[in-house]
């Protein structure tokens, strides 16, 4: 149900107090104001705005002086407390002791205040029962495709102007998701100017993607990897490739050792099947105000709703949960644990029943014994988490093989790539290597001029280093068989999926 026709249902069963949360203050005002004039239910509008008339009293004059006003009050919430005095008693009492009379039939009013902060931060704890909260969608594909409409026949006018086609038009509107109104037109204005009269998706995608790091706690990737760059995980890209476009699909659990590309198969997921990857950085979510947390959430969610289809990418999810469930180190504060745990209680409601469809989820740990067990099982995820262990032999061989024939670009920007030099080291000499130390010294060769070999004195695997943990983290998903092998041993411990798949 759209936020407006919930207003209209409300006003008419006799709600009178109303609380919208959005970064479009003014647009939103103007959508209410027509949904209310077209629902034809008898209210008289009155828009309250403190630059035209700062005294804000006068919105409680209104509703008790006008028969079945509406009254549409941007940034009210700010009056409702003085920096001196704390709340302010009289605009309080007069809401609280008129509750009743303005629900009643013979006496109806309503109030809606418009504003930019949560509902927690803004309205004060006695009153915030009585108020019922709206929330407005950012803008879906119909009005997305309205707005680039608007702008089009805006710009017909200039001779430089180049009319997109049919397909152009659909990658602009997708390419503007999760942007509001104001940024998608700035985003399509900024593409004409840059281009003297073209409308390009691309531009258009990266716009969007310096607006969606504005929201605290996450990040639109744009990367170059695909299945192609990722070796081995040969059964996980089966089971996701089978998965992602299904309107069913939830997403993936990657657990394992530091290094083994559980964040590349996130990213090259999203780029193998055309998608956009919303990064998600938990500790970037956690604030200091009472609210302020959920409220960056909730956020958070409402951008990712707006931006589906897409993948949603969580990693070294336990950090994110440290605290929660009883896993808290004994550093985090009651307090800070009891934040944590509401706002994952968000997260985990998203991720069980308001996910819209196209919303892939992959997650990654690196010590998922410390999870809660309500992170783990299927339901919130297509199936057990997947484990990813250490390269065996021939992966080790194709990952080599594929850092010796890429090679490293040699600046930002640049085309001239370096090439590691030297033989391809056995198997035997990198026992328990991950694909990130591969990496690493293959990057070293090109950086220090120096043969792969002569590198290897300097890289120590993780696997080696942090001995036990890994070794205790091998137990925990095989041997003790909690999680399904991305790329097993052998075949007799490998699960089976007998289709062959186009990536």
């Amino acid at each position: 149900m759209k936020a407006t026709e919930n207003l209209i249902y409300c006003l008419k069963a006799g709600y009178p107090y109303f609380y919208v949360q959005t970064i479009e203050i003014q647009k939103t005002v103007d959508t209410i104001v027509e949904a209310v004039d077209n629902a034809d239910i008898g209210f008289k509008l009155v828009v309250w705005d403190f630059e035209k008339n700062p005294d804000p009293e006068e919105v409680l004059n209104l509703m008790q002086a006008e028969e079945k006003v509406l009254v549409i009050a941007k940034n009210w919430n700010w009056f409702l407390e003085s920096n001196i005095e704390g709340i302010k008693k009289d605009f309080i009492t007069i809401l609280q002791n008129n509750v009743e009379i303005f629900s009643s039939k013979d006496f109806r009013r309503g109030l809606v205040i418009v504003s930019d902060s949560s509902i927690g931060e803004s309205i004060p704890s006695m009153l915030v029962n009585d108020f019922m909260p709206l929330e407005f969608d950012r803008p879906d594909a119909e009005e997305i495709k309205s707005i680039l409409d608007f702008i089009i026949e805006s710009a017909k006018v200039n001779d430089r102007f180049e009319m997109p086609d049919e397909a152009t038009i659909e990658a602009l509107v997708n390419a503007a998701k999760g942007m509001t109104a104001r940024e998608i037109k700035a985003a399509y204005a900024y593409s004409l100017v840059k281009t003297t009269g073209k409308l390009d998706p691309q531009i258009v995608a990266i716009q969007r993607a310096k607006e969606v790091e504005k929201t605290d706690g996450l990040k639109l990737g744009v990367y170059e990897e695909s299945f192609d760059d990722l070796i081995g995980y040969d059964v996980a890209k089966k089971f996701a490739a089978l998965n992602i476009k299904s309107p069913l699909a939830k997403g993936m659990l990657l657990v394992g050792p530091p290094g083994t590309g559980k964040t590349t198969f996130a990213r090259s997921l999203a780029n193998t099947f055309g998608m956009v990857c919303l990064e998600m950085e938990m500790a970037e979510l956690f604030g200091g105000i009472v609210g302020e947390t959920e409220a960056k959430v909730r956020m958070a969610l409402d951008i990712l709703r707006a931006n589906a289809p897409c993948v949603w990418f969580i990693d070294e999810i336990e950090k994110g949960l440290a605290g929660v469930g009883g896993n808290s180190s004994g550093n985090v504060s009651t307090s800070g644990s009891e934040v944590t745990a509401r706002a994952m209680a968000q997260v985990l409601k998203f991720m069980s029943h308001n996910r819209p469809e196209g919303i892939y989820c992959v997650a990654t740990s690196n010590d998922a014994t410390s999870l809660p067990p309500e992170w783990v099982r299927p339901g919130r995820w297509d199936s057990a988490p997947w484990y990813v262990d250490l390269p065996k032999p021939e992966t080790k061989k194709g990952i080599f093989s594929h850092y010796m024939e890429k090679g490293f670009k040699l600046s930002e920007g640049s085309d001239e790539v370096g090439y590691p030099t030297g033989e391809m080291p056995s198997d035997t000499e990198t026992k328990e290597w991950s694909g990130a130390e591969i990496e690493t010294v293959c990057r070293l060769s090109v950086q220090m001029k120096m043969d792969i070999q002569d590198c290897m004195q300097f890289i120590r695997p993780v696997a080696v280093t942090m001995a036990g943990r890994i070794q205790a983290l091998k137990k925990w998903a095989i041997e003790e068989n909690r999680c399904i092998q991305a790329e097993a041993e052998n075949e007799k411990d490998s699960v089976k999926i007998d289709r062959d798949i186009d990536f």
